[in-house]
């Protein structure tokens, strides 16, 4: 991840963001994981964020692509916005742009996106976590609790993917009938919005 931080945001960037790299993604589960987006932040070494950057994948195609966003360390609470850059649902067409709004992961986390297309928001999604130790007993009781989250979240994605077939939404097709067209290498990269 840091070879793709630095592609991603510059060698100043990478050089700054040189402290830990916390990963929150879904764990592989009897064999089968399943995660449409990791999230990776990057600390410097005095323990501040640096940097995201938001690994999404489009499972039916198995494509990946990095979004980047270096973020001012004084602050706890962050904004940035992308271009779309890889096809991930049929139901959204290429000319969206994310917003991602988040803070500095402490004991809460949180992480908000949303998907426009000409000022409409089209999609968005809230995560809120409450941190806790990842000891044994903790990781046993979410597996018994939560013992097939994979094959929840991919049954709820198809689920809805149904409910919008049958609303009769409109399908887009992969833009490269399958494989990766080639995008500008900023494509996935931006800086954090600037507030009044």
């Amino acid at each position: 991840m840091r070879e793709r931080l630095r592609q991603e945001l510059g060698d100043t960037v990478a050089a700054r963001a040189d402290g830990r790299i916390a990963m929150l993604t879904q764990l592989r589960l009897f064999g089968m994981a399943f995660n449409p987006i990791t999230l990776y932040y990057v600390h410097d070494r005095d323990g501040r964020l640096r940097a995201l950057l938001g690994e999404v994948t489009n499972t039916p195609w198995g494509e990946r692509r990095v979004y980047a966003c270096e973020v001012d360390p004084a602050r706890h609470s962050h904004a940035a916005h992308f271009t779309k850059a890889l096809h991930v649902s049929p139901f959204n067409p290429m000319d969206m742009t994310y917003r991602w709004r988040f803070n500095a992961p402490g004991r809460y986390l949180y992480m908000h996106m949303e998907a426009h297309r000409a000022g409409v928001r089209h999609f968005d999604a809230t995560l809120t976590l409450e941190g806790q130790p990842a000891t044994r007993a903790a990781l046993l009781g979410i597996l018994v609790r939560h013992p097939l989250m994979s094959l929840k979240t991919v049954a709820a994605i198809h689920w809805q993917a149904l409910r919008l077939w049958l609303k009769r939404t409109p399908v887009h097709d992969h833009p490269g009938g399958g494989r990766c067209a080639r995008k500008p290498p900023d494509a996935g990269a931006a800086t954090e919005e600037s507030r009044p």
